[in-house]
């Protein structure tokens, strides 16, 4: 009796196969050889490896607002912040406008502060913005810290009628090309309620206008939040949107709480977004409606805004091995970049030393080191990918 032969297992060549894959993965994310500088407030890295991309973001400011005097307005013009600057302050009739407020900070000892138990236009409107002009840009990135004390009511006219629209970009007025990043709704049950109801939003734009998201915000915790919009106008919908949420106070590590693909502009309303009003837009806080409107005073710190095609590309610095573990967070201000190289300031955030945090490098698409970069330990050794010639 013949016997047929078996045929061998294709075991090998399929985890070959799968390891090549996970190779290719590996190398196509930032890998980082060695960081050099000092680890301080101010001063500048050099970071070098592989992979970064060929640009870098172009950025538009980061401010942590140390630069100003506690209880003055924003300063505005040339040098009001360590990169870029404000444009001009205030919204609606221009009463409200944002100072350097102390006694609660991420970051040195002064945060910027609104009010929005201010009125400053007819109806609820409390606008107590810090702005940038001319922005001109589809693609965005945007990161910041937002706060609102235990003592303080959320932007809410009544229990049942808040909104707040922290960061909100926008075209020719709030009506045309514009984004909030995230908008915030009531109703809330008492001053000690959490605010619940989020979403990122827009007003003259593409449908659908509402992505909403879960999350609580707490009284009393520091948050950090922070959104890529890839911006793209009808008929195409390739656009996206990215925001996550991070936080130390909260003990939430990264995560990511949108993520959309559509397209965000309507050609009729605007292609582009023109300006950003930090500080945004608060549903006026009325004492005679709202008892406990006797103060509505949310801090923003180390806010940090890059643009362009480039613009998700960046330097940060967090508190764990892996990114999606860290709660602390601060990004570093880049001023050269290449495939291999790049120099950034560094920004130390509310960390008190750097010496047992991690560097990451992203590039243009998102991606990045998979493993966080010691700064304080001595790293393996890692063999860079081959250069090929």
């Amino acid at each position: 009796m013949l016997l047929k032969k078996r045929k061998p297992p294709r075991v090998l060549p399929f985890f070959f196969a799968l390891l090549f894959l996970q190779s290719m993965e590996l190398f196509a994310s930032p890998r980082i050889g060695k960081v050099n500088g000092t680890l301080q407030n101010g001063y500048s890295l050099t970071v070098t490896g592989s992979g970064f991309g060929a640009n870098g973001p172009q950025i538009v400011i980061f401010d942590d607002f140390e630069s100003g005097v506690a209880g003055n307005e924003i300063r505005t013009g040339s040098g009001s912040a360590p990169v870029g600057q404000w444009d001009r302050l205030g919204g609606g009739d221009n009463s409200c406008h944002p100072i350097y407020g102390s006694g609660y900070s991420v970051s040195g000892r002064q945060a910027m502060q609104v009010d929005n138990t201010k009125k400053t236009n007819t109806g609820t409107d409390s606008n107590c913005a810090a702005i940038i002009k001319n922005l001109n840009a589809t693609d965005i990135f945007i990161a910041y810290w937002l706060y609102m004390p235990t003592t303080s009511s959320f932007p809410c006219y009544s229990h049942g009628d808040c909104n707040w629209k922290p960061v909100w970009f926008v075209g020719q007025d709030t009506r045309y090309a514009d984004e909030i990043i995230p908008r915030g709704l009531g109703p809330v049950a008492d001053n000690n309620s959490p605010l619940s109801d989020w979403g990122v939003t827009c007003n003259g734009c593409a449908s659908p206008k509402e992505n909403n998201f879960s999350w609580s915000m707490q009284k009393g915790k520091w948050y950090r939040i922070w959104s890529w919009i890839h911006g793209t106008a009808l008929p195409d919908k390739t656009g996206r949107k990215l925001l996550w949420i991070s936080s130390v106070d909260d003990n939430m590590p990264v995560t990511k709480k949108l993520d959309v693909t559509q397209a965000v502009f309507d050609p009729a309303l605007g292609s582009q977004f023109l300006s950003l009003n930090f500080g945004g837009w608060g549903r006026w806080c009325n004492i005679a409606t709202n008892p406990d409107c006797t103060e509505s005073a949310a801090r923003f710190d180390d806010i940090y805004l890059a643009k362009g095609p480039n613009a998700m590309a960046r330097v940060e610095i967090g508190d764990a091995a892996v990114y999606s573990m860290c709660k602390r967070l601060t990004v570093a201000a880049v001023s050269y970049w290449s495939e291999s190289l790049i120099t950034a300031t560094v920004f130390q955030g509310s960390f008190v030393n750097l010496n047992n945090a991690y560097l990451y490098v992203f590039d243009a698409d998102g991606n990045v080191n998979p493993t966080g970069f010691s700064l304080g330990n001595p790293q393996p050794k890692i063999p860079l990918p081959p250069v090929l010639h």
